[in-house]
């Protein structure tokens, strides 16, 4: 994934301790195999070392951008 120019959205849920229930690419990279991997990624999260806060809005919307890639049009 390191290697590939890509910018993707992904929806996260995560519970009260952290973890990371369900994920989603909201937007995927336009290339398929580049879209399995990061699902691959994206399933192999344990989550996070700290809880959202209480009532924080879910999902939460991350954008994944490689540094090769040109957002300046996004």
């Amino acid at each position: 994934l390191r290697q590939r120019p890509y910018r993707v959205d992904v929806l996260l849920w995560v519970a009260a301790d952290g973890r990371v229930t369900r994920y989603e690419l909201a937007s995927g990279s336009g290339d398929e195999e580049t879209d399995t991997l990061l699902k691959e990624s994206l399933a192999s999260l344990s989550g996070f070392t700290s809880a959202p806060p209480p009532g924080a809005a879910q999902p939460i919307r991350l954008a994944i951008t490689t540094s090769t890639t040109n957002t300046s049009s996004r």
